[in-house]
């Protein structure tokens, strides 16, 4: 269902600038979904909120993490070889090569000097409108 609006009363044409930048033959239009989709999603939002489904939403966040690493690094969406044991041998050394990056994270013992400011941020501090942190 898409109802659209009545056409614009004589005294809003006026105004149509000052309240959007939609193309002026276009208008505004509202969406409205049946009431088993809107029941549906009210639902799903409710359950969101429940400590049960956060829980369970906390191990797809850290598995997220990791293959976020995976495709960022070494580039896991893409295959070098052909054939599905080499694929295999591809993903399985990837996920050593990320294992063994972590190991080395976590053993690091060398502090790490505060990256430079950006060039923005330098430039905000010079002018006092940010501090120098």
């Amino acid at each position: 269902m898409n109802p659209t609006s009545a056409p614009p009363l004589p005294s809003r044409t006026n105004s149509r600038a000052q309240c959007t930048t939609s193309a002026p033959h276009l208008g505004r239009s509202l969406e409205i979904h049946p009431e088993p989709i809107h029941t549906a999603r009210m639902r799903m939002q409710a359950e969101q909120d429940s400590p049960e489904w956060r829980e369970a939403y906390r191990g797809r966040a850290g598995i997220e993490g990791t293959v976020s690493q995976a495709v960022r690094g070494p580039g896991l969406r893409r295959s070098r070889y052909q054939g599905l044991a080499k694929t295999h041998l591809q993903n399985v050394l990837i996920g050593m090569a990320i294992n063994i990056r972590r190991l080395g994270a976590h053993y690091d013992t060398t502090t790490r000097t505060d990256r430079r400011p950006t060039r923005i941020h330098a430039l905000c501090t010079q002018h006092g409108i940010a501090t120098a942190a």
